[in-house]
């Protein structure tokens, strides 16, 4: 899930030390499960990933644009407001072609107002470059020890970014130094809220992580837990300032949603649900189940093809669906009416004024 109440948490769940959830003890084939649904929203290669901890001891300098070869990318910024508001395509030269969990030059973010995107040369440990695309021209790439994730701040000011050992630095949209939020590991990828805090998936190990639980970091890196679930795949802020987060229960996903302190159970989604993601009128719910879109109403259990992809968006007033494919990616109508397709990598700024459900 991708783009509040305040939930209270007690010092002793804050704190609490990590340990097995009930499940832990499963099979091989059950933790492969787990892990695969966990990570799909990530873009994550599981298989062979080994994190050492020095990484995450590592400053992250500043460095100019010639200093790295993926700053040299023709990358270009096109807007598609005609088709879905705040939709962004960011051409990248020499973009790989492989899966999101194997590419190269990956858009991770799109700034709130359209006018810059993030970049990561690569996904996972090894060394990395963050690219700061402006839609002026402008550059600024940032050596990472890694990188797994990164969101824009609502006002588009800094961004939280994960780093391949997991954890959580605070990164300004400008010149100067980032800074560490917290140590994790977190995985996947981070939601900045207007108050500066970032919600994200706190997990055992990012290299089998059989626990993740959904965690507040506040400015001054103090932690929180808001739900009690052990293995949470991915949460979106409302607009309402709710929270949506998806979760593992029994042998299926759910959808739950944190209001007003209290928690609601919005839809049971059965087995190998993954990439869940809430529409901005919380009147249905997109997910992906083996490489097929589907859509369902909110109240009901009839699941809606949309159409073959991955990794489905809501545009941010509801119409449409943004939906992953090898060749790039299309905008569909919540029947699976295709609206548009883009060569290039795409995603959604901020949702215009008068453009809400």
């Amino acid at each position: 899930m991708n783009s509040l109440s305040r939930v209270p948490a007690g010092r002793r769940r804050a704190s609490r030390r990590w340990r097995p959830a009930p499940h832990a003890s499963t099979s091989t084939h059950h933790l492969a499960v787990v892990r695969r649904a966990l990570l799909a929203g990530a873009g994550i290669v599981v298989g062979g990933l080994t994190l050492g901890s020095a990484l995450a001891g590592q400053a992250i300098p500043s460095v100019t644009p010639a200093a790295l070869d993926g700053a040299a990318l023709s990358i270009q910024l096109v807007p598609h407001e005609a088709l879905a508001p705040g939709l962004e395509e960011v051409r990248i030269g020499a973009a790989s072609t492989g899966t999101p969990a194997e590419a190269t030059n990956r858009l991770l973010a799109v700034a709130p107002d359209g006018a810059a995107a993030a970049i990561a040369s690569q996904i996972g440990p090894g060394p990395a470059a963050l690219i700061l695309a402006g839609r002026d021209g402008t550059r600024r790439s940032v050596e990472m020890p890694g990188l797994i994730g990164a969101a824009f701040a609502p006002d588009g000011s800094w961004l939280a970014v994960i780093d391949g050992a997991g954890s959580i630095w605070r990164l300004p949209a400008g010149d100067l130094a980032a800074s560490r939020m917290a140590d994790g590991p977190f995985i996947g990828s981070p939601v900045v809220d207007a108050d500066g805090s970032v919600l994200a998936l706190r997990v055992s190990s990012i290299e089998a992580p059989i626990v993740s639980h959904l965690m507040r970091i506040a400015p001054d890196g103090s932690l929180a837990t808001l739900a009690d679930d052990d293995l949470v795949y991915g949460a979106q802020l409302m607009a309402d300032g709710s929270i949506a987060y998806v979760a593992h229960h029994g042998s299926g996903t759910v959808l739950k949603q944190l209001v007003g302190g209290k928690l609601r159970q919005l839809a049971d989604l059965g087995e190998d649900a993954v990439n869940v993601v809430l529409g901005p009128n919380q009147d249905e719910v997109a997910f992906e189940r083996s490489g097929q879109v589907f859509v369902r109403l909110i109240g009901q259990r009839v699941d809606v093809p949309v159409g073959a992809g991955a990794r489905p968006h809501f545009a941010p007033d509801g119409h449409s669906l943004l939906v992953e494919r090898a060749s790039g990616s299309v905008l569909l109508s919540l029947d699976g009416t295709q609206l548009g397709q883009f060569d290039g990598q795409t995603g959604f700024g901020a949702c215009a004024a008068g453009c809400q459900p």
